[in-house]
């Protein structure tokens, strides 16, 4: 419903419904724009409803209509700490549209820890979601999470891509996760006269992250 208040009143009504799919129902909210009124009320429905919908949710018997961003709010609100598990299902399902495909993967970089990154960062995908998966992956490390033990060999087949968002997103993610490896070639490609604008500056700031003069 387009009016708010008609929508907490059904989170509401929902929270004291005892079943997963009244919480698949009141996750629908968060389609939506959210006031601090329907989040506060989607919490007490996730946690009121947490032993109806969660098994269900880590057995794959329910997916929340395989929208990753109504399982990520249903499983941060409850603190789940494995939320990356069910949304890695959901991704493997095979069932998801891009769009959806890219919630999922941004869903994960977001709530799962340096086991569930690097589990993102070994897997190929196809060059639009592989930018948005490393895309992703540079936020956490703003948000002061660990950096996955990975092979950092394979960013360099990243920074040597044919497709021009993956080697942009690569540049970023070399900066953020502050990989000495990178700076000489982060450094002659700011400088290398052939190299575009946006290459330039996205260098630059790759060195900036790293803590270089750019």
């Amino acid at each position: 419903d387009d009016q708010p208040r008609v929508r907490l009143a059904a989170v509401i009504t929902l929270s004291h419904i005892p079943s997963a799919h009244a919480m698949e129902l009141a996750a629908m909210a968060v389609d939506r724009p959210l006031d601090r009124y329907l989040e506060q009320a989607l919490h007490g429905a996730a946690n009121a409803l947490k032993d109806s919908w969660l098994p269900a949710v880590e057995k794959g018997e329910i997916t929340f209509d395989n929208n990753a961003r109504r399982l990520a709010f249903a499983l941060q609100a409850v603190g789940s700490t494995n939320a990356a598990k069910p949304l890695f299902r959901l991704l493997s399902s095979g069932g998801l549209g891009l769009a959806d495909q890219e919630s999922a993967l941004e869903q994960i970089a977001r709530l799962g820890g340096p086991e569930d990154h690097a589990r993102l960062y070994n897997e190929d995908y196809e060059p639009a979601l592989q930018a948005k998966v490393l895309t992703a992956l540079a936020r956490p490390d703003e948000e002061r999470k660990p950096r996955p033990n990975v092979d950092f060999k394979r960013l360099q087949n990243w920074l040597n891509h044919s497709d021009e968002g993956v080697r942009l997103a690569a540049l970023r993610l070399a900066g953020v996760w502050k990989l000495e490896e990178f700076r000489d070639p982060l450094a002659k490609l700011a400088a290398a006269p052939e190299t575009t604008l946006h290459f330039r500056e996205a260098a630059v700031a790759a060195l900036v992250d790293l803590g270089g003069k750019a």
